[in-house]
């Protein structure tokens, strides 16, 4: 068995209040500590994995536990570790999924019309609409007028989302980096890790992670600009992945998420402002980078609310506890306003929206965007 390094809960319960599944659950049993709890009890008596599973599957990596944790116990990754020596038949297929996205994208946009052929994909058929047939008429735009080009280089990851299955991202996230750098190319970058990562394949998000520095130090530690608030999220923490201090500076600080880029935009015309907009903050992004958008709409006089609840999509666990997903999404909708369009940056939770509400309300914040 992997040796794990030793934590210690104090039980204070700083974790309940801010834990998604145990506030709609209210079971003490699916609480952080409660994991934390299982953890330790593992190191100690080599529980029976086997029998864990029931909680492991109410964990949707959300990361707020660890953020109030007093003693900066990171049970996601404790999941993930778990996960490693328990797999599971839907664990495998979702990896499956996310390994092989690149030949079944085709079938994810298209609703899946071999119907049915998987009970727990039903709904990607939903996701067929969001990716080929969303009506954008009188959506609120941004139209942009080019700023002088910096001569620095960048490459765009675009996330398994951004490169397969919605490339209108890819082209307005490179229109906006075109305002501030020298953009390359379409990359063949790998997998950001992290829906690796948590479903258990430790190994292989290690390997894509290691995979995507070596690409990136072929080109010459360009500026990495990042739309996706999971992607940003991951390929930081894995930063610890590098042994060379100086390298894993450099890749840190190379690593740009676009909201940054956003708020020195200057120029803007608003063509068009009659919705009203929420602002969803993702649990992977930072409460900086999350305000410093907000400002920028400040600055142009956009009405918006802001909202940080969790998505509940969860990765591994949208198809691990699915219903656990659906009542944490369809609870996010029912703060939403029925003439607000929501907006966020991460591809998961869009996704989530789309699966558990009305998708053609759901955008990414790049789609504001016109040139």
């Amino acid at each position: 068995m992997e040796k794990f390094y030793q934590d210690y809960c104090l039980l204070c319960g700083k974790c309940l209040e801010v834990c998604p599944v145990f506030n709609v659950t209210q079971f003490e049993e699916y609480s952080p500590r409660a994991k934390a709890f299982v953890y330790s009890q593992i190191q100690k008596k080599g529980l029976d994995i086997k029998n864990v599973d029931r909680i492991l599957g109410n964990c949707v990596g959300c990361l707020r536990c660890y953020e109030v944790c007093t003693q900066g116990i990171d049970i996601p990754d404790k999941v993930a570790n778990i996960r490693s020596l328990s797999p599971n038949f839907r664990r495998w297929l979702y990896l499956k999924i996310v390994k092989h996205l690149p030949e079944l994208s085709p079938l994810i946009k298209n609703g899946f019309k071999i119907k049915d052929i998987i009970p727990h994909l039903k709904k990607i058929k939903q996701l067929g609409n969001f990716f080929e047939n969303r009506d954008k008429k009188g959506l609120f735009k941004i139209k942009v007028f080019k700023n002088k080009k910096q001569k620095q280089r960048a490459v765009i990851f675009g996330g398994c989302v951004g490169t397969y299955l919605k490339k209108n991202w890819l082209e307005a996230a490179s229109n906006i980096a075109g305002l501030f750098y020298n953009v390359e190319g379409i990359l063949k970058w790998e997998c950001c890790g992290y829906p690796m990562f948590f479903a258990g394949d430790i190994k292989g998000a290690r390997e894509v992670f290691n995979s995507n520095v070596k690409l990136w130090q072929q080109l010459g530690n360009p500026k990495i600009l990042v739309f996706c608030a999971t992607c940003w999220s991951y390929l930081r923490k894995n930063a610890s992945l590098i042994e060379d201090e100086t390298l894993r500076d450099d890749w840190l600080s190379s690593l740009t998420y676009m909201t940054e880029l956003i708020a020195n935009i200057e120029s803007i015309e608003i063509t068009e402002n009659s919705h009203k907009f929420l602002f969803h903050k993702p649990c992977h992004l930072d409460d900086k980078l999350h305000k410093s958008f907000l400002e920028f709409l400040d600055n142009f006089k956009i009405k918006y609310r802001s909202l940080s609840d969790c998505c509940g999509f969860g990765g591994c666990t949208r198809l691990e506890n699915p219903r656990l997903c659906d009542i944490l999404g369809e609870r996010f909708w029912e703060n939403v306003a029925k003439d607000e369009i929501i907006v966020s940056g991460c591809s998961g939770c869009i996704m989530q929206f789309c699966l558990t509400g009305d998708f053609k309300r759901v955008y990414h914040w790049l789609e504001l965007f016109e040139f």
